[in-house]
């Protein structure tokens, strides 16, 4: 992803009711998300280039997060295939912050079958039974990173 320090990010970096600029803390960038309390679904979205992330080899996305605003804030964050259609093809996490707390907010990938067929697990003589469900995703086809307040 392109982002400037101090700056706008790039195209992408979709925008839903907020403001976002970069800051930079002291170990890599970081984004600076501003928006109305109460406006239903604001967040960010953050979109893979060339359509895709290749994450089949991490078992989860995780973001670390302040909260500067005055009142507890839960932020959701969500991980998409390109054919998401929530709750197909979705993983989703959620943290709760007090103002002025750091947190981790984090996404387990629930894989389906087909995403298992590209880890190599050392000393097994096969794979675990996968996950099953509409909201299992392919790791490897990661299309787009969604947050909200």
């Amino acid at each position: 992803m392109a982002f400037t320090h101090g700056g706008k990010p790039s195209d992408a970096v979709e925008l839903r009711s907020v403001d976002v600029t970069t800051a930079k803390p002291d170990s890599g960038m970081a984004l600076h998300v501003e928006g109305e309390d109460d406006t239903a679904w604001a967040g960010i979205v953050l979109k893979a280039p060339h359509g895709r992330w290749e994450s089949r080899g991490s078992r989860r996305i995780d973001a670390r997060c302040s909260h500067v605003g005055a009142r507890n804030s839960p932020s959701f964050a969500g991980v998409e295939n390109a054919d998401a259609e929530p709750p197909l093809h979705c993983n989703s996490g959620q943290i709760t912050l007090a103002p002025g707390a750091f947190g981790t907010l984090s996404v387990p990938f629930k894989r389906s079958a087909f995403s298992l067929a590209g880890i190599h697990m050392f000393g097994m003589h096969g794979f675990p039974p996968p996950d099953s469900g509409e909201d299992t995703i392919d790791p490897g086809t990661v299309s787009s990173v969604s947050s909200s307040s």
